[in-house]
């Protein structure tokens, strides 16, 4: 966040243009990847074409309810949280602050994601995934619903470290029972799935908070971004939220011969 804001007073496209460059570093770095165990030929033995080895991550995530459902609440989750950001900058910028205040909240986010690293351990240990997942996501929306009734840098600093304690211990809890589910074998490539859906998630978040400021003015866009956590809330209220250890592994896409 800071490298971006300071890129960004530089030129509003370059924090873009340095997005799109790493990502498509990652790509070509990915591509690059070989298996150690090689034919005489110096091809990976039996393995698919790149290509197709990198698409294998969805359908294992699609196929398993609980990677599905949860899935598709971190996107959710990630896309209003980077509008709540973009509306704090907004409302901030409107209300003549200076930036620091919009690094105070924004480090009480850091601050708080350090604490629920350590308390994530413990508190699964007490609770099922379900539980603290579901649970999660509630504490969200309440510290999410100051920022549709206030503009207060004290409020908003308390909201956001504590959006940083849930997003760790919910980023904890669904880690935990990704790393049972996923087969070993497609681990990589279904976590990239995963990644690749939060990253496309969070930056509509922004594209999407600024056309709503546009269109309908700061004061509605903060009450629908309260709501959205509402309704992702209540999503989590889904059966296929609650995973138990029995359920069997997802079969792995066969590579083709």
């Amino acid at each position: 966040w800071a490298f971006g804001t300071a890129i960004a007073g530089v030129a509003k496209w370059l924090p873009f243009l340095v997005n799109a460059v790493s990502y498509l570093l990652c790509l070509s770095t990915l591509s690059a990847m070989r298996f150690a165990d090689k034919s005489d030929d110096g091809t990976a033995a039996g393995a698919a074409p790149t290509g197709i080895r990198m698409l294998d991550g969805g359908p294992v995530v699609w196929r398993h309810p609980f990677l599905r459902t949860t899935t598709l609440i971190a996107g959710l989750v990630s896309m209003i949280a980077q509008m709540a950001i973009l509306v704090m900058l907004v409302q901030t910028r409107a209300g003549g602050s200076p930036a620091w205040v919009v690094g105070l909240v924004l480090g009480a986010g850091g601050l708080g994601g350090v604490i629920g690293s350590a308390v994530a351990p413990g508190l699964l240990r007490l609770c099922t995934v379900g539980t603290v997942v579901r649970g999660a996501l509630w504490v969200w929306t309440c510290c999410l619903l100051p920022f549709a009734f206030t503009a207060d840098p004290r409020a908003l600093t308390a909201c956001w470290g504590g959006v940083g304690v849930v997003g760790a211990v919910f980023g904890v809890a669904l880690t935990t029972v990704r790393m049972h589910i996923v087969p070993d074998e497609v681990l990589g490539r279904a976590y990239a799935a995963m990644a690749t859906w939060n990253a496309g998630a969070a930056a509509a978040g922004p594209l999407a908070g600024g056309y709503l400021i546009s269109w309908l003015g700061l004061g509605p866009t903060r009450i629908i971004l309260s709501a959205a956590m509402c309704c992702t809330a209540v999503i989590g209220l889904h059966p296929s939220t609650i995973h138990s250890s029995d359920l069997s592994r997802p079969e792995t896409v066969p590579a083709p011969c």
